[in-house]
């Protein structure tokens, strides 16, 4: 069997089996603990030739190793120039200690989980089944698009500093997240859009985005592509189901958010910050129908359900419909994530231990 479908199997039965135990602190802890080394083996120990991108990275490391600290923004020159330098410079960092690729391995995979763990911990209403979103949303490709999901972890930091309206911290990590991967540059706005202190203006605000993202939303993408550089690929080809079935997911959740949550989800902190942020998401996958990659440009705010499906599952009262909610939820992500086409990349995937 597949290890990383192996591993969530195991996540699904520890769930099970944690829930004997009454306090929740004591609960979560002995969920979360043993997950998180599980998880970080699937991503650290991975065999370098059985997925994607690795043996890129790879290559890219072994002359990393041999060049000087001075020139390692300079890399781009040598073929690697889509490598940003955030990226780069950690490469050396290990390299300058004598570490080998497995140690950047170990080291990224901690970059792209802790974060997850962190925030689930401090806002999540169900940690347990926030982890499960992540392995089903994220896990399967973090496993080998390093940089996006580096800089998408350091994102998720930033959730605190945006409630609290603290913008140098939030620019602090925005800046980082940008220096592993540009296209983080579209997480900006929410700490703007967040800010805005009437609901009303803000909803008004995102409609007439909505709308006009509906008729320009090529154009943008295709100027946010020549502004960063070098992902041109995620706007010029053409594959619209995946694109259609992200946007239908993403605005039925936003609906069971609204309806289920009801004038909760407008309460200031992190309930109003999910409500925003799943609109936000909406937008850039209905509007972004016939872009491909929409959904990897817009996994910035897709990665919000970790937060948002715990909230619907805890406020919807009937126990036969919040139960239904949830296998439900759980089985289309995983047919999603291992029936269709995104496990085609991780078939192959094999530990190297």
């Amino acid at each position: 069997m597949n290890p990383i479908v192996f591993s969530f199997i195991l996540c699904i039965i520890w769930a099970v089996v944690v829930q004997l135990i009454n306090k929740r602190v004591i609960r979560d802890k002995v969920y979360l603990y043993p997950t998180f080394i599980l998880i970080l083996i699937i991503h650290a120990f991975v065999d370098i030739d059985s997925v994607p991108d690795l043996p890129v990275y790879k290559s890219a490391f072994d002359v990393v190793a041999t060049t000087p600290w001075d020139r390692v923004y300079k890399i781009y020159s040598m073929g690697y120039e889509k490598m940003e330098v955030g990226f780069l410079y950690t490469m050396k960092c290990i390299t300058s200690i004598g570490g080998d690729f497995r140690l950047f391995l170990f080291v990224t995979s901690l970059l792209i989980i802790i974060p997850y763990y962190k925030i689930s911990e401090k806002y999540s209403q169900s940690v347990i089944l926030s982890i499960l979103m992540f392995l089903l949303l994220t896990n399967n490709q973090s496993t080998f698009v390093l940089r996006q999901h580096i800089a998408i972890g350091i994102t998720l930091l930033s959730y605190p500093y945006i409630i609290e309206r603290k913008h140098i911290k939030f620019l602090l990590l925005m800046l980082i997240a940008f220096l592993f991967h540009k296209t983080a540059i579209i997480f900006l706005p929410i700490y703007y859009i967040y800010g805005i202190k009437s609901p009303k203006r803000t909803i008004i605000l995102l409609s007439i985005s909505f709308i006009v993202a509906l008729f320009a939303m090529r154009f943008l993408f295709m100027y946010l592509g020549g502004l960063v550089g070098g992902y041109d690929t995620y706007i010029l080809d053409d594959e619209n189901g995946t694109n259609a079935k992200t946007g239908i997911f993403y605005t039925l959740y936003l609906v069971c958010y609204i309806v289920f949550c009801g004038k909760k989800c407008i309460e200031p902190g992190m309930n109003r910050f999910i409500l925003y942020t799943l609109i936000i998401s909406c937008i850039i996958n209905v509007a972004g129908l016939g872009l491909s990659l929409i959904s990897r440009l817009g996994l910035y705010y897709n990665v919000i359900l970790i937060l948002a499906i715990p909230l619907i599952y805890a406020n919807i009262k009937n126990n036969g419909l919040k139960y239904a909610f949830l296998i439900i939820t759980l089985l289309v992500f995983g047919y999603i994530n291992f029936g269709g086409s995104r496990y085609e990349f991780i078939a192959p995937y094999a530990l190297s231990l």
